[in-house]
């Protein structure tokens, strides 16, 4: 008896689990947009501008095989009350292949944000109700993965992503 009850329990869980995964295993997929298109997120809309791939940012320069993927966005309050900068919409630039998360270059993001407009000294206040607000990071990556076309800058806490694209003759000396 014990044994029949502890089998039955046995193929419920499987289903159980088998279930789960097939349910959460296909809500993980990433739905590709293109630059320029909206997303909405709790509290706002954001919007990719542009990303260039560059070897060099001003005179701040990538480590040796390395490269520098750029983007500018913007994205605006869409409630009638302020938002704390810590529920505003950050992005991420990864591989699609790997999963492997590339690290913002500060230095290099600082000068591109001058170059582009982009005001970091607002970046810690509060956007309030109807504010569009600019933002920028620059991220540094192995030239290889950018050649290798599976890179995307991920839209946080969506499923959203843009492809990063290289054309020929399109990267900035």
């Amino acid at each position: 008896m014990k044994k029949m009850k502890l089998a039955k329990t046995s193929i419920i869980f499987m289903f159980v689990l088998m279930v789960t995964v097939a349910f959460f295993g296909c809500s993980t997929s990433m739905e590709y947009i293109n630059q320029g298109d909206v997303v909405e997120g709790k509290h706002y809309e954001l919007v990719i501008d542009k990303i260039e791939v560059t070897d060099a940012v001003q005179f701040i320069n990538p480590a040796e095989g390395n490269v520098f993927v750029a983007v500018k966005f913007h994205y605006k309050n869409i409630t009638e009350e302020s938002v704390e900068y810590k529920e505003l919409p950050t992005i991420t630039l990864a591989s699609s292949e790997n999963e492997k998360e590339y690290k913002i270059n500060y230095d290099a993001s600082n000068i591109y944000a001058i170059i582009e407009d982009v005001d970091y000294s607002i970046m810690t206040e509060p956007l309030e109700a109807e504010q569009t607000r600019m933002d920028a990071e620059v991220y540094e990556v192995s030239r290889a993965d950018v050649e290798a076309g599976m890179l995307e800058v991920r839209i946080d806490n969506t499923k959203k992503a843009v492809k990063v694209e290289l054309a020929t003759g399109e990267e900035e000396q």
